[in-house]
């Protein structure tokens, strides 16, 4: 018999595709991790201009329990470089608000 081919990669269906996006994958496991992460950044590579930002595998217990075994500052510390990365107020929205409290300020002083 013939070996079968292999299955074509998995792309999520997003509205807009994963086309020039940027990525951010994580896992949970318990026990061995496995390639997880490698998978998912294959099969996310399929997308044209795809990039991806910090990646996390977290542990749990081998029982599959809720007990963390990653510590806990590992997961702080991914959690605070996407929020550096992705979550800085935008420059324009902050000149916005300056200058809607100087033109409050204006007004109070008429």
């Amino acid at each position: 018999p013939e070996p079968e081919p292999e299955p074509e990669p998995y792309v999520p269906e997003i509205p807009g595709g994963l086309a020039n996006k940027e990525v951010v994958l994580f896992a949970t496991h318990f026990g061995t991790p496995g390639n997880t992460l490698e998978r998912m950044r294959e099969e996310c590579s399929v997308a044209e201009n795809v990039t991806f930002g910090p990646t996390a595998l977290f542990e749990f217990d081998e029982d599959g329990g809720p007990n963390m075994i990653t510590p806990e500052e590992e997961v702080d510390a991914w959690i605070q470089q996407l929020v550096d990365l992705y979550c800085q107020p935008d420059p324009e929205e902050e000149t916005e608000g300056e200058n809607a409290d100087e033109m409050a300020e204006e007004t109070a002083a008429e």
